[in-house]
Parts: C-alpha cells; sequence; structure tokens
C-alpha cells in the first residue's frame, strides 16, 4: 500500500511552522508496518494540479490529510475532487 500524507496549508494560522504530530505519527506507523509513503507540506508551495499530478504518477491507494478545523472546507473539496478523479483511493 502507498499512502500520500499532507500536511494542512492552514496550520500555520495556528503559530506552528511544524508538522502537526498526528502526521509524525501516520509516518511512523507505516514505517513500522513496511508501507511506502511520502509526504508533502502543501505550505511550500504545493499547488492542488502538482499534488494530483503527483498522485496520478505514483499511484497511491490511500491520500490522507491533517485537517485542523480553520481549513476544514477548503480540504473537504480537495478530496472530494481528489475521490471524484481517482475513485479506488481510500
Amino acid at each position: 500500500m502507498k499512502t500520500l500524507l499532507l500536511w494542512d496549508a492552514h496550520s500555520g494560522e495556528l503559530g506552528s511552522s511544524r508538522p502537526p504530530l498526528s502526521t509524525g505519527y501516520l509516518a511512523q506507523a507505516l514505517e513500522d508496518a513496511s508501507l511506502q509513503y511520502d509526504v508533502i507540506d502543501i505550505k511550500l508551495g504545493h499547488s492542488e494540479k502538482k499534488i494530483v499530478d503527483r498522485i496520478e504518477e505514483k499511484k497511491y491507494d490511500a491520500v490522507v490529510i491533517t485537517v485542523f478545523t480553520v481549513g476544514h472546507k477548503s480540504f473537504l473539496g480537495f478530496l472530494g475532487r481528489i475521490k471524484k478523479r481517482f475513485p479506488s483511493i481510500i
């Protein structure tokens, strides 16, 4: 299983430039299970198109986004567009 972990672009509004602990815990669990994963920090300028292109290129089985309440609406739409384009992704 190949998993893509996305880190919420709005987390900086909460005063931290570090990834949320949940992203780290998920990455470590995937590592411990010897599963393939990548992490993308959206704040580094990765556009939605760039992320979708990467999903297509890498053939991920799952996409996980760590979202804080402050940015959840924009990410629900993004996840919906990913699911529509890649229906087999969980």
